[in-house]
């Protein structure tokens, strides 16, 4: 599946903690307590709660730091859809991740559990 369907379920991140988030050289991951978790091999953005983009996915050689730490330990209190383009969550400090389909060729992140590949 590519483009981010209208009808897609995030309901099991409501009310849920990011516990962890790892930086691979091509991926990010971020996992949730109690359950999910989403890889993303595609385009990302952190805003800040003044609508700023706080941190984004980018070239290793152009990053001069991380700001996503910022959901860490947080609770997502909102998730959102703007199909076919994107995805996120509003976590409970009022920052927004979102993850964007940006390729029609290849996968941009896997959400799991439920195995949705977008």
């Amino acid at each position: 599946m590519y483009g981010v369907p209208a009808n897609l379920d995030l309901s099991i991140f409501h009310g849920a903690t990011c516990i962890q988030v790892l930086i691979g050289e091509f991926q990010m991951q971020f996992h949730f307590h109690p359950e999910g978790s989403i890889s993303v091999d595609g385009y990302w953005e952190l805003q800040s709660p003044d609508g700023q983009i706080a941190d984004q996915a980018m070239e290793t050689k152009d990053r001069t730091s991380y700001r996503i730490h910022h959901v860490l330990s947080k609770v997502v209190r909102e998730t959102f859809v703007n199909d076919p383009r994107s995805f996120g969550f509003r976590f409970e400090n009022n920052y927004v991740l979102e993850i964007f389909d940006d390729s029609g060729k290849y996968e941009s992140c896997q959400i799991f559990p439920g195995n949705v590949v977008i």
